[in-house]
Protein backbone atom coordinates (compact mmCIF):
# COMPACT_ATOMS: atom_id res chain seq x y z
CA UNK A 1 0.00 0.00 0.00
CA UNK A 2 2.78 2.17 0.73
CA UNK A 3 4.47 1.98 -2.33
CA UNK A 4 1.15 3.10 -4.41
CA UNK A 5 1.19 6.48 -2.66
CA UNK A 6 4.37 6.91 -3.14
CA UNK A 7 4.29 6.18 -6.89
CA UNK A 8 0.64 8.25 -6.42
CA UNK A 9 3.01 11.34 -5.07
CA UNK A 10 5.58 11.42 -7.64
CA UNK A 11 2.89 11.07 -10.40
CA UNK A 12 1.31 13.96 -9.36
CA UNK A 13 5.26 16.02 -8.51
CA UNK A 14 6.24 15.10 -12.34
CA UNK A 15 2.66 16.32 -13.36
CA UNK A 16 3.25 19.68 -11.60
CA UNK A 17 6.60 20.16 -13.01
CA UNK A 18 5.65 19.53 -16.58
CA UNK A 19 2.27 22.06 -16.56
CA UNK A 20 2.04 21.88 -20.56
CA UNK A 21 2.10 17.97 -20.33
CA UNK A 22 -0.79 17.68 -17.90
CA UNK A 23 -3.02 20.03 -19.49
CA UNK A 24 -2.80 18.10 -22.93
CA UNK A 25 -3.16 14.86 -20.59
CA UNK A 26 -6.77 16.34 -18.87
CA UNK A 27 -7.96 17.65 -22.34
CA UNK A 28 -6.93 14.60 -24.66
CA UNK A 29 -9.14 12.21 -21.46
CA UNK A 30 -11.99 14.99 -21.35
CA UNK A 31 -12.17 14.40 -25.24
CA UNK A 32 -11.87 10.95 -24.89
CA UNK A 33 -14.17 10.58 -22.23
CA UNK A 34 -17.27 13.35 -24.31
CA UNK A 35 -16.85 10.98 -27.45
CA UNK A 36 -17.48 7.93 -25.48
CA UNK A 37 -20.43 9.18 -23.60
CA UNK A 38 -22.10 10.75 -26.61
CA UNK A 39 -21.14 8.05 -28.86
CA UNK A 40 -23.04 5.16 -26.18
CA UNK A 41 -25.75 7.52 -25.58
CA UNK A 42 -26.81 7.33 -29.08
CA UNK A 43 -26.50 4.04 -29.55
CA UNK A 44 -28.57 3.53 -26.53
CA UNK A 45 -31.30 5.62 -27.43
CA UNK A 46 -31.71 4.14 -31.20
CA UNK A 47 -30.88 0.77 -30.62
CA UNK A 48 -30.36 -0.28 -27.29
CA UNK A 49 -33.54 1.35 -25.29
CA UNK A 50 -36.53 0.20 -24.95
CA UNK A 51 -39.88 1.23 -27.86
CA UNK A 52 -41.87 3.84 -26.78
CA UNK A 53 -44.84 1.28 -27.41
CA UNK A 54 -46.39 -0.47 -24.43
CA UNK A 55 -46.10 -4.59 -25.41
CA UNK A 56 -43.40 -3.19 -27.72
CA UNK A 57 -42.15 -7.05 -27.53
CA UNK A 58 -45.09 -8.06 -29.17
CA UNK A 59 -44.48 -6.04 -32.58
CA UNK A 60 -44.03 -7.63 -35.20
CA UNK A 61 -43.06 -6.39 -38.98
CA UNK A 62 -43.47 -8.73 -41.99
CA UNK A 63 -42.95 -8.39 -45.30
CA UNK A 64 -42.15 -9.81 -48.81
CA UNK A 65 -38.64 -9.85 -50.55
CA UNK A 66 -39.26 -9.07 -54.29
CA UNK A 67 -36.18 -9.11 -56.47
CA UNK A 68 -34.22 -7.92 -53.57
CA UNK A 69 -36.51 -5.42 -52.26
CA UNK A 70 -38.63 -5.57 -48.74
CA UNK A 71 -42.10 -4.79 -49.95
CA UNK A 72 -45.99 -5.59 -49.35
CA UNK A 73 -48.13 -4.83 -52.06
CA UNK A 74 -51.68 -4.08 -51.30
CA UNK A 75 -53.13 -7.28 -52.57
CA UNK A 76 -50.67 -9.18 -50.14
CA UNK A 77 -51.66 -7.03 -47.37
CA UNK A 78 -55.34 -7.28 -47.71
CA UNK A 79 -55.12 -11.15 -48.00
CA UNK A 80 -52.77 -11.47 -45.03
CA UNK A 81 -55.04 -9.99 -42.94
CA UNK A 82 -58.31 -11.94 -43.94
CA UNK A 83 -56.45 -15.24 -43.63
CA UNK A 84 -54.42 -14.19 -40.46
CA UNK A 85 -54.81 -16.31 -37.28
CA UNK A 86 -51.83 -15.64 -36.02
CA UNK A 87 -51.57 -11.87 -34.83
CA UNK A 88 -53.59 -10.16 -32.63
CA UNK A 89 -54.00 -7.10 -35.81
CA UNK A 90 -52.64 -6.19 -39.01
CA UNK A 91 -51.47 -2.66 -40.36
CA UNK A 92 -49.69 -1.53 -43.26
CA UNK A 93 -47.91 1.86 -43.65
CA UNK A 94 -45.57 3.29 -46.72
CA UNK A 95 -43.54 6.64 -46.47
CA UNK A 96 -42.72 9.33 -48.94
CA UNK A 97 -42.27 12.42 -50.16
CA UNK A 98 -45.26 14.75 -50.55
CA UNK A 99 -46.25 18.51 -51.91
CA UNK A 100 -47.35 21.00 -49.37
CA UNK A 101 -48.79 23.78 -50.89
CA UNK A 102 -48.48 26.80 -49.00
CA UNK A 103 -49.31 30.85 -49.96
CA UNK A 104 -45.41 31.35 -50.60
CA UNK A 105 -44.60 27.92 -52.62
CA UNK A 106 -45.07 24.68 -52.76
CA UNK A 107 -42.77 22.48 -50.16
CA UNK A 108 -41.61 18.78 -50.30
CA UNK A 109 -42.21 16.79 -47.03
CA UNK A 110 -41.87 13.81 -45.96
CA UNK A 111 -44.41 11.42 -44.27
CA UNK A 112 -46.78 8.64 -44.12
CA UNK A 113 -50.02 6.58 -45.36
CA UNK A 114 -51.21 4.36 -43.11
CA UNK A 115 -53.76 2.57 -42.79
CA UNK A 116 -56.93 3.30 -40.22
CA UNK A 117 -56.15 1.50 -37.02
CA UNK A 118 -52.43 1.69 -37.31
CA UNK A 119 -51.75 4.29 -34.56
CA UNK A 120 -54.43 2.68 -32.35
CA UNK A 121 -52.33 -0.34 -32.40
CA UNK A 122 -49.17 1.25 -31.29
CA UNK A 123 -51.27 2.54 -28.77
CA UNK A 124 -50.07 6.37 -29.11
CA UNK A 125 -52.13 8.54 -26.79
CA UNK A 126 -51.86 11.48 -28.90
CA UNK A 127 -52.87 10.42 -31.88
CA UNK A 128 -55.61 8.25 -30.58
CA UNK A 129 -56.94 11.26 -28.52
CA UNK A 130 -57.17 13.08 -32.74
CA UNK A 131 -58.49 10.16 -34.25
CA UNK A 132 -61.16 9.84 -31.88
CA UNK A 133 -62.06 13.84 -31.71
CA UNK A 134 -62.50 13.60 -35.90
CA UNK A 135 -64.81 10.47 -35.50
CA UNK A 136 -67.32 12.25 -33.29
CA UNK A 137 -66.69 15.56 -35.34
CA UNK A 138 -67.59 13.21 -38.35
CA UNK A 139 -70.29 11.63 -36.89
CA UNK A 140 -71.88 14.98 -35.73
CA UNK A 141 -71.88 16.01 -39.47
CA UNK A 142 -73.34 13.82 -41.14
CA UNK A 143 -76.30 13.08 -38.16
Amino acid sequence: MTTILQNVRYSFRLLWKNPGFTLVAIVTLALGIGANTAIFSVLYASLLAPMAYPDADRLMMVWSKVDGRDVVSAGDYIEWKRQNKTFQDMQAWTGGNFNLATPEQPEMVGGRIVTPGFYAMQASASFSAAISYLKKELLARTT
